[in-house]
């Protein structure tokens, strides 16, 4: 959320400390989300990203630009094998 101080999504300043913070590589990353505001956030992040679409439209707008688009995010775990 945006909280005044940290630039809101879709800027990659949160990703970018969150993996530095924590050690983590992006390659190692997956943003999971349901809007193109999300999508945007991965790209700029150079992540990975799983969008959540349970409309055909919303499956519509995020398979354009996400790596993945899934129903349910009760499925992720059949996606990261």
């Amino acid at each position: 959320t945006d909280d005044g101080i940290m630039p809101p999504k879709p800027d990659p300043y949160c990703l970018n400390v969150f993996c530095e913070k924590y050690g983590i590589a992006k390659n190692e990353v997956i943003m999971v989300g349901d809007t193109l505001n999300d999508v945007n956030f991965a790209r700029q992040g150079n992540v990975k990203i799983i969008g959540v679409a349970k409309s055909k439209n919303n499956r519509d707008i995020l398979s354009k630009n996400a790596d993945l688009v899934m129903n349910d995010i009760s499925q992720i775990f059949d996606y990261l094998d």
